[in-house]
């Protein structure tokens, strides 16, 4: 019983397999959180840079509407004009914040998750109207936390919104008395200022969302050990899967191979179809060892390696097609190859101590 309990506790880390699955289903570690920051501080800098242009187109109509008042047509076409030309104004002045804050939005979620586009979480799920399974997310751990990340978040926002705020609640009945542009202007640099520390506020609060999301969306995903071993085993039974892994280990094992060239002390060549690097070392080896072999291509990248490091390089076509034959990369040659291949080491060892 305590085998079986032990098994269905998720203690395996994820396979790349899970991962790409929850990933096409949508589930991803992402903050919220920051896109809202996000928006708030992009909203802040148009606010900051493009404010004057706005206050001034409010003004600016402002003081058309105010001067044309008295010959203002309020018959039922003349007001649906005049709304339209509101809704004009509000459209120009709201676009650039507006689209600053999506542009912001879309950028941080692609930074975050990636470009993903699915319609899994579209797909009606009837285990979310399950009661059962509602009451264990109300008291789950996700649910907790989101409710602990609510109230620090109205906490934090309200704290600096009334202190941002607190230094200009003064000058409010002051406001009366100023100049509309005066007015616009103070009110450009009010909001300019509480989205600044808003935001500020909120970004710090979503860091340490977005590290807890990672955090919980890595939990999430982790396995039981039969979890784990089903996966395996489904994978290892896939013939395409399979297929990959026996090509990549021969990829690496001919990138070994053809390092290995370079240790070798000759090649011996058919001269073009075949090619083996052998190495001997009297003092370590019984007998020589072939380090790489090959034929077609593969011989005339070891002839080339070989070249390159000046390892002598010695044409013996038979000696070549049974050394390709009958010797094993990483293995000793055949007892029945000793003699030939002594004779070309001889040969070899000798033009190394004449300084060839």
């Amino acid at each position: 019983m305590y085998l079986q309990l032990f098994a269905q506790e998720k203690t395996e880390e994820p396979t790349q397999k899970k991962r790409e699955e929850a990933r096409k289903r949508g589930s991803v570690a992402k903050s919220t959180e920051l896109v809202g920051a996000a928006t708030l501080l992009a909203t802040y800098l148009i606010l900051r840079y493009a404010g004057p242009f706005m206050a001034g187109r409010v003004y600016a109509f402002s003081r058309n509407l105010w001067e044309q008042g008295a010959a203002q047509d309020w018959s039922e076409a003349g007001v649906h004009m005049l709304l339209n030309q509101v809704f004009l104004m509000v459209a120009l002045v709201a676009a650039p914040m507006v689209l600053g804050a999506a542009v912001a939005g879309v950028m941080v979620n692609v930074v975050q998750v990636g470009f993903l586009f699915t319609f899994e979480p579209l797909v009606p799920n009837f285990e979310k109207i399950n009661p059962a399974a509602g009451f264990q997310r109300i008291f789950s751990r996700r649910a907790l936390a989101e409710l602990a990340k609510s109230l620090a978040k109205i906490t934090i926002i309200g704290f600096v919104a009334y202190r941002t705020v607190s230094d200009d609640l003064g000058a409010f009945p002051i406001l009366i008395g100023l100049e509309l542009p005066q007015m616009l202007q103070f009110m450009v640099n009010l909001v300019s200022r509480l989205l600044l520390w808003v935001g500020l506020s909120m970004l710090v609060l979503a860091l340490a969302d977005y590290l807890y999301q990672r955090w919980e969306y890595g939990q999430s995903l982790k396995m039981t050990k039969q979890e784990l071993k089903e996966e395996l085993r489904q994978m290892e039974g896939n013939p395409e899967i399979r297929s990959k892994i026996r090509q990549k280990q021969r990829e690496m094992a001919r990138h070994r191979m053809m390092q290995d060239v370079k240790k070798a002390d000759v090649v011996v060549t058919n001269p073009t179809h075949y090619a083996v690097a052998l190495q001997y070392d009297q003092a370590r080896m019984p007998a020589p060892r072939v380090l790489a072999k090959g034929q077609g291509f593969v011989a005339l990248r070891i002839r080339e390696l070989a070249q390159e490091a000046g390892i002598p390089v010695v044409e013996n076509p038979p000696l070549a097609r049974e050394l390709h034959k009958l010797a094993e990369v990483g293995q000793e040659i055949p007892m029945n190859l000793y003699q030939t291949v002594a004779e070309v080491l001889a040969f070899v060892f000798q033009l190394k101590q004449k300084g060839y």
